[in-house]
């Protein structure tokens, strides 16, 4: 009921505020924008994903992100798995998931051939539930880059450095994805995607990549837009299969 409150509370903020533009979002896809969100502006991007980890156990969520400008260049972020469940087995556990604090910092501007890049800087606060939150503060670096290859072809890749707390051994795992995008139209665009969440040692979990195809949707105001991603995976570590669909939405302050 507190995070369903606290959603309430977020969506009715973000919906009161007037239009700012046309939104760019981070989500459904596992590389982030090198864009911060426009001057004066909040953007709200919430979900729904599943995954289906064999041997009949699975995972579902309500991920989302809140992201604020400060300044130039500059936007604040703060994520959240949201109302998060694990089914396996006997066992069913429905509760909150993690909390992530962090920053983008958009460095430069593609032109001249040169890429689009942005600094990401976060750290994951251990204040979820037990099941789903880490040991302690977790943070993590990333870089993002992206090519426009054409009128309507994009390149993104965004590589990355974590250090994860858990109740054994902390350990320095890192992450990576590479992202093909394509505008068919002005509102609708595709993407294929390789995406990295963990690259690490076997006694640290291992590897855990996926391979995924999502597909996004401008509304006519061009202020909000809904989504769609599947997911195949690509290592032992991945889900079997997993989906999510979502919604953002851009207001200014």
């Amino acid at each position: 009921m507190r995070f369903v409150a606290a959603a309430l509370f977020v969506l009715s903020f973000v919906l009161a505020l007037p239009l700012q533009g046309q939104i760019v979002t981070d989500r459904p896809s596992f590389v982030e924008s090198s864009l911060t969100v426009p001057e004066r502006s909040v953007q709200g991007e919430v979900g729904f994903a599943y995954s289906d980890l064999g041997s009949d156990a699975s995972t579902w969520s309500t991920p989302a992100l809140l992201r604020l400008w400060l300044a130039s260049g500059a936007e604040l972020r703060i994520a959240t798995g949201g109302l998060s469940s694990f089914s396996g087995g006997d066992e069913t556990e429905t509760d909150l998931g993690n909390v992530l604090l962090g920053t983008k910092i958009h460095l430069a501007d593609g032109v001249g051939g040169g890429p689009s890049t942005a600094l990401l800087i976060h750290i994951d606060l251990p204040i979820g539930s037990r099941r789903f939150r880490g040991a302690g503060f977790s943070p993590s670096v990333s870089g993002v880059g992206e090519w426009g290859l054409s009128e309507t072809l994009t390149l993104g890749v965004m590589p990355g450095f974590a250090y994860n707390r858990t109740s054994g051994d902390d350990y320095l795992s890192a992450f990576l994805g590479l992202v093909v995008g394509n505008a068919f139209t002005d509102r609708i665009g595709g993407y294929a995607e390789i995406g990295f969440a963990q690259l690490a040692a076997e006694e640290d979990g291992g590897n855990v990549g996926s391979f995924n195809l999502g597909a996004t949707l401008l509304t006519a105001a061009q202020d909000s837009q809904v989504d769609f991603q599947v997911s195949l995976p690509v290592t032992d570590g991945a889900p079997d299969f997993a989906f999510t669909v979502g919604f953002s939405l851009l207001r200014t302050r």
